[in-house]
């Protein structure tokens, strides 16, 4: 969750003046005293995303999906349209913020991208010359590894742990499909 909450810091900071040249050289504590101040000058909300990850005051798990409750067609139209950040994005979190009357910075929406086991694919010499590991015939427990790595997959919403349940709501009626757990 505080990666998540950093990287939506980052984000929100990046459509000020912040290049990412900017940011190459720092370590934690840097980034984080710099993105204050880049919160201070142009966006609160910024500053209040670092602080509450340096408070340990994190956003809470309020919607999950993975591969076990949804279609595989599901999981890869939710990669494709808000793994990276942008306007699709944006504009789910915008709209739960809105229901909910929180800050846009108090709602995060995190989907991984790729859900592929990349070790899997490493070329290997075989009896017959090299070949991918996972290609045919590929051994079964090559096969069990990747099906289990793709399950480790997950879709977030999280929120502040007082709004979770009205989060949950709204993600299970714009998204059409109930929440595992949170």
């Amino acid at each position: 969750v505080s990666g998540a909450m950093i990287s939506k810091a980052l984000e929100m900071a990046l459509k000020h003046e912040v290049k990412e040249q900017d940011l190459l050289e720092l370590g934690d504590y840097s980034l984080f005293e710099y993105l204050k101040q880049v919160g201070r000058k142009f966006d609160p909300e910024i500053t209040a995303l670092v602080e509450a990850v340096e408070r340990r005051k994190l956003l809470k798990r309020a919607y999950v999906l993975s591969p076990a409750s949804i279609p595989h067609s599901v999981s890869e139209s939710l990669i494709a349209d808000y793994h990276r950040p942008g306007s699709v994005r944006t504009r789910l979190e915008e709209t739960i913020a809105a229901a909910t009357g929180l800050n846009r910075s108090q709602i995060i929406v995190y989907c991984p991208g790729n859900r592929n086991f990349r070790e899997a694919g490493i070329a290997v010499l075989t009896k017959t010359g090299v070949q991918k590991l996972n290609s045919p015939p590929c051994p079964q427990d090559i096969t069990q590894l990747e099906r289990q790595y793709e399950g480790l997959w997950r879709f977030y919403v999280f929120a502040p742990g007082s709004h979770k349940t009205q989060v949950n709501k709204i993600c299970h009626e714009l998204l059409g499909f109930p929440s595992e757990h949170f």
